[in-house]
């Protein structure tokens, strides 16, 4: 028995869910008529006119255009007012820690300037050295040519 209530349970959910979809398509299907002649007629300039007269003068309309603007103008002003508290708050807390941030920032730069620096100093060692090397070899070169010059002139 207890089967047959389960079976009956099972076939009565087969069918609900069978016609809320074809109430679903149903519904699907005059809202896209719907949906047609609405663009339809807004696509007609003469009737889109008349149309936008008919909305503008709607005294509904009216009411519920000043509705949602003074609900908007509250939202606004609350967003604006917590905004102000926020930043009221965050203004002291973030001094404190910009400070720390630019001191940590300040002592970081302090480190890479010392390392710039003493890679300079290293170029510049090794720019002294290979002007050394240079100049001494040009040393030699003269002293050598001139030594060979003056024996060809003894000769």
């Amino acid at each position: 028995m207890a089967e047959k209530d389960k079976d009956n349970e099972v076939k009565k959910t087969e069918e609900e869910s069978k016609e809320s979809s074809e109430h679903s398509s149903v519904n699907l299907a005059v809202l896209g008529g719907i949906v047609g002649a609405g663009i339809g007629l807004l696509s007609n300039s003469e009737a889109n006119k008349r149309l936008m007269k008919r909305v503008g003068e709607s005294e509904m309309i009216r009411l519920a255009g000043a509705e949602f603007k003074k609900t908007a103008t509250d939202l606004l002003r609350e967003q604006a007012l917590s905004s102000f508290k926020d930043v009221a708050k965050g203004t002291s807390e973030s001094v404190s820690s910009a400070k720390e941030e630019s001191s940590d920032e300040i002592e970081e730069i302090k480190s890479e300037n010392k390392q710039l620096n003493d890679r300079l100093d290293r170029i510049e060692e090794m720019l002294g050295q290979l002007a050394e090397s240079k100049s001494s070899t040009q040393k030699k070169t003269t002293t050598q040519s001139k030594s060979s010059s003056s024996n060809s002139k003894k000769s």
